[in-house]
């Protein structure tokens, strides 16, 4: 018999949450309905021109092609005219051709982390472009940072190509 008081509370205890979920799920699903005729009157906002990059970056990420890297230096170079008077970007897009010129040369050879740097100087860029109000100082600082792991790479990379030479040598 006390077993069956339980079931019958905790059935009672899932009706009455089921029944809250499904009025929560009312209230939203009225708004959701709603929020048509309110985002008619809003402006949409304009399309970032980042996102063609953006996209192709997702496609280097899946696959390491010859085509993909040649879309990359493609959309860096229509950006760069873009930017071309916004130093912050306009270096942030040096970077990104810098990279992807080194991966397309060197495929296989280039170290597993240049996708990572290119991946990072893009999100770099991006803040810094969408971002409204972003200080100057925060847009320098991602800038400097980016330019350090790039720095660091090329070193890594300089490293690696007189290990290579030595070992060849010998």
């Amino acid at each position: 018999m006390l077993i069956i008081g339980r079931t019958a509370s905790v059935k009672s205890k899932q009706g009455d949450m089921k029944a809250q979920v499904d009025s929560r799920l009312d209230v939203l699903f009225s708004e959701v309905q709603s929020a048509p005729e309110t985002q008619a009157n809003q402006s949409d906002p304009p399309e970032s021109p980042l996102k063609p990059l953006k996209a192709i970056l997702l496609a280097v990420d899946w696959e390491i092609t010859d085509e993909t890297l040649a879309s990359l230096l493609r959309e860096v170079k229509r950006l760069e005219e873009i930017y071309s008077e916004e130093k912050i970007p306009f270096t942030l897009l040096q970077i990104l051709a810098s990279m992807g010129k080194y991966v397309r040369l060197n495929k296989g050879k280039a170290p597993p982390t240049t996708i990572k740097l290119i991946n990072s100087a893009y999100l770099a860029l991006e803040k810094t472009v969408t971002t409204q109000g972003m200080p100057q100082q925060e847009k320098e600082r991602l800038l400097l940072t980016e330019v350090a792991k790039f720095k660091k790479l090329k070193e890594e990379i300089a490293v690696r190509k007189e290990s290579r030479e030595e070992e060849s040598s010998d």
